[in-house]
């Protein structure tokens, strides 16, 4: 995907987009971090700027993408990947998790990646390989950007992907859906609702879509096929998973639940419901938690009436 049809995060392309005048201009394209949580599309922003880079320099950067959690140590990271595929060569290296890089190919890449000099120097096992930053370009992406070796964030540019909006996942939506017809009330203001604020939500939605619209053969998605699908997938408003809306009516069965008490309800350990379930309802304010313990709020509430008439096929 070209960086101009990638649909939201307009900041952190603005950034992009100033960093390649620059390149282009003589300077170093500078290494990128990018934060944020699964879904937000990093990867694809990431290969997107791969794909720029590769435009701007006619074909001769060519992109490769590294998962940081195969990387087990500097003799494989050198023999597999610097070797093979940055030494002397063009190529916008893409290193995803980088969290998980081990501390020894932590040290080698900040060593190679020097902004002070265009070129830096690298030796292991008596093999000297010249690291050229107007060549070569490095770009990281991770989920848990505190895990990070705080050295190797602070020589990069961070960009930090945010929630989309309802219009940006409809686009999304829309793009993962060629030739099928949705009203724009429908998609923004019903569907775009219950995708997580996450566009890969917004992918996943359009090929539930499609799976549902092709025995029928048809191409107009309407608001009974809504209702149709949302009761086959058991999709609830916000898109909450059992697990977040069976928190909800413990909540509003049992106020000043425990921790300890909402996890053996739900056969959970206590870190899974802190990660798993309890992130999303506190981010949406469905949930607070104080010093007598886990509540339901006002908005919980809410959803909880809201969930109800979705079960029967009303709205209100």
């Amino acid at each position: 995907m070209k960086i101009e049809e990638f649909v939201g995060q307009e900041e952190s392309k603005k950034k992009l987009a100033f960093y390649t005048e620059a390149y282009l201009s003589g300077d170093i394209f500078p290494s990128i971090m990018t934060c944020a949580a699964r879904g937000q599309g990093k990867t694809e922003l990431m290969e997107s700027l791969a794909t720029m880079l590769r435009e701007v320099t006619n074909g001769q950067k060519k992109a490769m993408k590294v998962n940081a959690s195969v990387i087990k140590s500097v003799k494989g990271f050198w023999n597999n990947v610097v070797l093979p595929s940055i030494h002397n060569r063009d190529v916008t290296l893409f290193i995803d998790e980088a969290h998980t890089l081990p501390k020894d190919v932590t040290g080698l890449l900040l060593t190679a990646t020097d902004p002070k000099s265009p070129i830096n120097s690298v030796t292991y096992e008596n093999y000297t390989v010249d690291f050229d930053l107007k060549r070569q370009t490095f770009v990281y992406a991770t989920t848990e950007p505190q895990q990070v070796f705080h050295a190797l964030m602070n020589r990069c540019k961070r960009l930090d992907l945010v929630d989309y909006n309802n219009i940006e996942l409809g686009k999304i939506l829309r793009l993962n859906a060629p030739g099928i017809q949705i009203s724009d009330n429908l998609l923004h203001e019903d569907i775009a609702s219950t995708l997580r604020c996450t566009g890969r939500q917004a992918v996943e939605r359009a090929k539930e879509i499609l799976s549902y619209l092709k025995p029928l053969h048809k191409h107009n998605f309407s608001y009974d096929d809504w209702d149709k699908l949302k009761s086959v997938l058991t999709i609830r408003p916000l898109g909450l998973t059992s697990m977040e809306h069976r928190a909800l009516e413990i909540f509003n069965e049992r106020p000043d639940c425990s921790l300890t008490r909402l996890a053996a309800t739900l056969k959970m350990t206590t870190q899974a419901v802190r990660q798993d379930v309890e992130i999303f309802l506190l981010n949406q304010g469905l949930m607070e938690i104080t010093t007598g313990g886990r509540n339901i709020t006002p908005k919980g509430q809410e959803y909880l009436k809201l969930a109800k008439a979705w079960e029967v096929g009303k709205t209100i």
